[in-house]
């Protein structure tokens, strides 16, 4: 059985082609106030830079980490992403969201 941080959110977030969108989500997630969390960010396959982009972030930053969907679709990027969490909370974000600094 894996091993979880109770403390830890594990944030879930497919993208395809969001290119345009992408590196103002990451930077939403990090400028967030609450410190315990990673970034499971899933490429579906993209045809732009989203994969180029995400590789060169998640080499910065250790809580962002890169995987490639093992299917096809937004479902099986999903559960790819189910198979690398760590975290008791989980929350899920689009590749074009915009996380909120804090939420009371």
């Amino acid at each position: 059985m894996k091993q979880t941080d109770e403390n830890l959110i594990s944030i879930v977030m497919p993208a395809k082609n969001a290119e345009q969108f992408i590196g103002e989500t990451i930077h939403s997630i990090r400028a967030q106030t609450h410190r315990n969390w990673e970034l499971i960010a899933v490429d579906d396959h993209s045809e732009d830079a989203t994969p180029s982009i995400l590789r060169e972030i998640s080499q910065k930053d250790p809580k962002i980490k890169l995987y490639p969907n093992e299917g096809q679709g937004i479902l099986p990027a999903l559960q790819t992403a189910v198979k690398h969490i760590r975290g008791a909370f989980i929350t899920r974000m689009d590749a074009d969201d915009i996380m909120p600094e804090k939420i009371d």
